[in-house]
């Protein structure tokens, strides 16, 4: 058993799967924080079922994951913070990999690993990963991470969805330490929820890109920003540049917007990131939707059941 980690395990309606993911768990440590979203279904019982040390509530007008991760971090007291979704499993063996890639460079502070997914059943899975141990230009929500770095860079934007890793990726390496992938199998994902184009186009996450950006010019982080998003930045250049083309007139936007286009597309696909090919489009296209970031005023309740 390992007693310097902690995990923080944040879940909502999870019911189906978060019997599997604290039998894992419970295999490398009894540290467990459990931070459900208001579920409606019986997660809690199932967490008061395997013994989980703590237990806590969280209900919120505006719930996010970063707000569940950022409420159970500031609960932890071991020198070590593994995040893991109520859907995952933690692969064994995987915490003494994270802790040794960590103590072998003491500017490395946070590690993540490659996940089995699972998108229908608990059989059939698929795995995407890189191929090489490096300093990656991403992060996951699950990972291990260092608590005090990770309380000294103010730790997760709670606001938003989907790119609260990366904002804290730039704000620790612009304390100057890194976050390394590590080409090993950390995680089980059971990714059952059914997504579509609409949420893919609108959803919550659509126009959260911004915040990072908007953040490191405030903060004036430049170089961590680009460092962290080296492969966005030439699509935002791109489509950027493609709009602008509209200014000389429909034929010359025509042909430029579609060489810039395909200059983009061959440049997402030589770096192995198809998906940042759509990113800045739908952040351009939901752009005046990031004004509700900054006006939100949000309540949030936290209930300690255990």
């Amino acid at each position: 058993m390992v007693s310097d980690v902690t995990f923080v395990i944040i879940g909502r309606n999870e019911s189906q799967h978060l019997a599997r993911t604290f039998t894992s768990v419970l295999k490398v440590t009894n540290n467990i924080i459990f931070v459900d979203s208001n579920s409606t279904d019986n997660s809690i019982s199932i967490a008061q079922e395997f013994g989980i040390k703590t237990i806590l509530k969280v209900s919120s007008n505006n719930g996010t994951a970063a707000l569940s991760r950022s409420i159970g971090a500031s609960k932890v007291n071991t020198k070590y913070i593994q995040f893991l979704d109520g859907d995952e499993t933690i692969e064994y063996g995987w915490i003494e990999k994270a802790i040794k890639k960590i103590e072998k460079n003491k500017k490395i502070v946070a590690v993540h690993g490659y996940k089995k997914v699972f998108k229908k059943n608990d059989q059939d899975y698929f795995i995407k990963s890189d191929k090489k141990d490096w300093q990656s230009d991403y992060l996951q929500g699950a990972m291990l991470i260092v608590r005090e770095v990770y309380e000294k860079s103010g730790g997760m934007e709670t606001r938003i969805f989907g790119e609260e890793e990366r904002d804290l990726y730039v704000r620790i390496k612009a304390l100057g330490f890194q976050i390394w992938y590590i080409h090993d199998l950390m995680a089980s994902h059971y990714d059952w929820k059914k997504k579509n184009f609409k949420n893919l186009i609108f959803g919550p996450s659509s126009y959260t890109i911004w915040v990072p950006l908007f953040k490191a010019i405030k903060n004036r982080h430049f170089t961590a920003y680009i460092f962290v998003y080296r492969y966005l930045i030439p699509p935002l250049i791109l489509d950027i540049a493609s709009i602008a083309s509209l200014l000389f007139g429909l034929k010359i936007f025509i042909i430029s917007s579609f060489l810039f286009q395909l200059i983009e597309l061959i440049f997402c696909i030589l770096v192995d990131r198809k998906g940042y090919f759509l990113s800045w489009k739908v952040a351009i296209l939901n752009f005046p939707r990031i004004f509700h970031v900054y006006k939100l005023r949000r309540n949030v309740s936290v209930k300690q059941i255990k």
